[in-house]
């Protein structure tokens, strides 16, 4: 993987991550490599479960609750002793369109796209409550507005909660954070309305 990373095109690189658009007989993959920023981060991780591993699950449990998101295909751990976590990576399908901050600020997306932005965010919100779950990291660079589809990125935090005081409190973070992306935008009090409704 790390060859193929090295061979493709960067997309986010970062002390946590690494991100690469890959092709592979015809198709785009993305492949996400998970970074240690210390040794002391790679030892905390040694005994838990991957990023990879948690974001391929979500994925897939996006999917079947009719949120969309890039395709799952695979991850990768590096195991010793069938159980320390050495470095894990996550591959997908490569989903068409820039992340909505890119978006956003090269003003590709106007007013009138923004109503279907704001009924596309409603419908996955409301998903999320009905499932007692939240996304985990709601900054708007995790998502791709395409062909008036809402796509859902970076999934390592996302997660359904067994207890409903854990699903209210973190599905509340999630509305916290969403909210946060819009300060000082032209669309501020546009997205507070919208967030009354929840």
């Amino acid at each position: 993987p790390d060859a193929a990373i090295e061979a493709g095109k960067i997309l986010k690189h970062d002390r946590t991550t690494t991100v690469a658009k890959i092709q592979v007989m015809g198709l785009c993959l993305v492949i996400k490599r998970y970074n240690r920023k210390s040794l002391l981060h790679g030892f905390t991780r040694l005994w838990r479960t991957t990023r990879a591993r948690r974001s391929f699950d979500a994925a897939r449990w996006l999917l079947q609750h009719g949120i969309l998101t890039a395709l799952p295909l695979a991850f990768i751990e590096n195991r010793s002793f069938g159980a320390l976590n050495h470095g894990a990576y996550y591959l997908s399908l490569f989903h068409p369109g820039d992340n909505l901050l890119l978006q956003l600020n090269s003003g590709a997306i106007k007013n009138h796209d923004f109503d279907a932005l704001l009924s596309e965010f409603k419908q996955l919100l409301r998903l999320l409550r009905r499932a007692n779950a939240a996304h985990g990291d709601m900054k708007i660079s995790n998502f791709i507005f395409h062909s008036n589809r809402l796509c859902v990125l970076d999934l390592d935090a996302t997660q359904p909660y067994k207890r409903a005081w854990q699903a209210r409190r973190a599905f509340r973070k999630d509305l916290a954070r969403f909210e946060r992306n819009w300060v000082g935008s032209d669309f501020e009090s546009v997205v507070a309305e919208f967030l009354k409704n929840f």
